[in-house]
């Protein structure tokens, strides 16, 4: 994992394009995670960037915000701009003063990680997977691959002990 050089959806997919190339290994996947926020026309020419070097994206529409959202309601409906998303998510528990550096977002949601997960999955086949429809995220793509990794190394670590 490595952090972009900057915010926007193409400066995070130009540095996993930099890194993977100035690190000289070929990975089986990169993902780039990134949201829409204020600007469409950047969010889908990220996206392209993405898919045309082979990365995966992995994006939310509106706003990161849906990811945390999807933890606790199920939502269908658009809602326009980051900030009514925002707006709508500091209703749940926990939420209530949240700004993108100060509440701990994983903290707040683990338990209900798998809730997440599930209507995020059935968001984007309602939305036909389809990153310019609001909202819609893919992040439990991503969560998905790190519990197989996780199944994946525990059995490899549980086969390797000495009987």
């Amino acid at each position: 994992m490595c952090k972009g050089d900057g915010t926007d959806p193409k400066s995070i997919v130009n540095t996993a394009k930099r890194k993977s190339k100035e690190d000289g290994v070929k990975y089986d996947r990169v993902y780039c995670v990134f949201d829409r926020d204020n600007d469409l026309s950047a969010y889908l020419e990220a996206i392209e960037l993405c898919r045309s070097k082979k990365f995966v994206p992995i994006v939310s529409n509106p706003c990161f915000e849906l990811w945390p959202f999807l933890h606790f309601q199920m939502r269908e409906s658009g809602f326009g701009t980051p900030q009514q998303m925002i707006k709508a998510l500091k209703k749940f528990p926990g939420f209530s003063y949240y700004d993108k550096d100060g509440v701990h977002v994983f903290e707040l949601t683990q338990h209900l990680l798998e809730t997440g997960c599930k209507h995020a999955a059935l968001l984007a086949s309602q939305q036909h997977d389809d990153p310019k429809m609001d909202p819609f995220t893919n992040i439990y793509v991503l969560v998905e691959r790190f519990y197989f990794l996780k199944r994946e190394q525990n059995y490899f670590l549980e086969r390797k002990k000495p009987k």
